[in-house]
């Protein structure tokens, strides 16, 4: 089974229909160009990459959604080979694909949970002097401001893949190797980027707690300068009770009209008692 079987709804009979019609002809030998717009491709390189690698047929999407491969136009069927061979057995690994493609970066990850490793395809270049053409000539000789470039950047057919290293062609058993370095590298990565995480995580946690501890001994201080300026405010209650009970008099604007002296005075105690911190 293709990797874009199961990919779309059950009812999706056009593409389902459009695809087997492609890959048939391709296995006649027919050549076959496709041009995707990467309007909603994110997510789908591993398809892409897929089919590409077939023979005879070329994948051109606007841009690799996400799949981080820079080469040149004649290397391109081999590096989707590379990478589709590699996806491949990332997924045996239970490690799935995933591609960024937005503000918070670009590129084809290898992800387990929430811990990746970043893969890439890239063609080395070599720079070779300019040979100006004709037409730069006529041009620099009419527009005396005309630059022309003193070299050119030419493309190697050396490639190599991130991680795993210098990609060897030579044999299947140099691109098996290639591939076996490059999952054991990317999951010693994403091992490594798990305890990275791991660690950070932990770090975070016991930086919450040692906050909250500092919150909680805060709030434990206010507390208790709050229960002693109450205990204060009661000892003062409780004098000046003492006063008015020695005195044998209440102000008028603290006594209720008909208050005795008595009524008062249990009535200012038990105001008291309600400033008192023990209650």
């Amino acid at each position: 089974m293709h990797p874009f079987r199961g990919s779309r709804p059950r009812n999706f009979h056009v593409g389902n229909l459009l695809l087997d019609r492609v890959l048939a002809a391709a296995k006649r030998g027919v050549r076959v160009r496709l041009l995707i717009d990467d309007w909603n491709q994110a997510g789908h390189d591993r398809r892409l990459a897929w089919l590409g690698a077939r023979p005879n047929i070329e994948v051109r999407p606007n841009t690799w959604p996400g799949l981080d491969i820079h080469v040149s136009k004649a290397q391109r069927r081999t590096a989707l080979a590379i990478m589709d061979r590699l996806f491949k057995a990332l997924e045996s690994r239970d490690l799935k694909i995933e591609a960024a493609e937005g503000y918070s970066g670009r590129g084809t990850f290898a992800a387990s949970g929430r811990d990746k490793a970043q893969l890439s395809l890239s063609e080395a270049y070599k720079k070779v002097e300019h040979v100006p053409t004709a037409k730069e000539l006529r041009e620099k000789e009419k527009y005396s401001y005309t630059r022309i470039p003193k070299w050119d950047d030419v493309p190697t057919g050396k490639l190599t893949l991130k991680p795993g290293g210098p990609v060897d062609l030579s044999s299947e058993e140099a691109v098996r190797k290639l591939i076996d370095k490059a999952v054991a590298e990317i999951e010693e990565q994403i091992a490594q980027a798990r305890e990275s995480r791991q660690k950070q995580e932990q770090r975070q946690h016991e930086e919450y707690q040692r906050q909250q501890a500092e919150r909680e001994e805060k709030a434990r201080a206010e507390s208790l300068h709050k229960a002693a300026k109450a205990l204060h405010e009661y000892r003062l209650l409780m004098e000046y009770i003492e006063e008015v009970r020695r005195f044998g008099h209440v102000p008028d604007d603290q006594r209720r009209e008909g208050q005795s002296l008595d009524e008062w005075l249990e009535w200012a105690q038990w105001q008291a008692r309600q400033v008192h911190p023990m209650g």
